[in-house]
């Protein structure tokens, strides 16, 4: 997929391949398009070219409320009150996903999934 801002080719021609389940982390410089390519798979922006595929389905055109997907900010700045682990859950309650918590509960593991891992002030 691709995108640009005016003359700024934020993306060019990334290809990624995530399985179902996966939690994926994008590491790089300020600029380096990594919240523009979660913009683009979450359906907040549209690509100027490329296809963007879920489950082998093209959702290019999709409301982010069909795409299923999610994503959260290296800083604290959405949910500072709540632990890593509450953090993680969060999207997995909704009511779309059908999930119990004992399911919640393996995906977000962490030393035991205890929630006890509070943001430090």
């Amino acid at each position: 997929m691709s995108k640009t801002f005016g003359d700024n080719e934020a993306i060019k021609g990334i290809s990624l391949d995530i399985l179902d389940g996966e939690f994926v982390v994008l590491l790089g410089p300020t600029g380096a398009g990594k919240t523009t390519t979660l913009r683009l798979i979450a359906g907040l922006e549209k690509a100027d070219g490329g296809n963007i595929l879920i489950g082998g389905e093209r959702v290019n055109d999709l409301p982010p409320s069909a795409r299923d997907t999610a994503f959260v900010f290296q800083q604290y700045s959405l949910y500072p009150h709540l632990t890593v682990y509450e953090n993680l859950a969060f999207p997995l309650q909704s009511p779309a996903r059908k999930m119990d918590k004992a399911a919640i509960d393996r995906r977000c593991a962490r030393d035991g999934g205890d929630g006890a891992h509070r943001p430090q002030a």
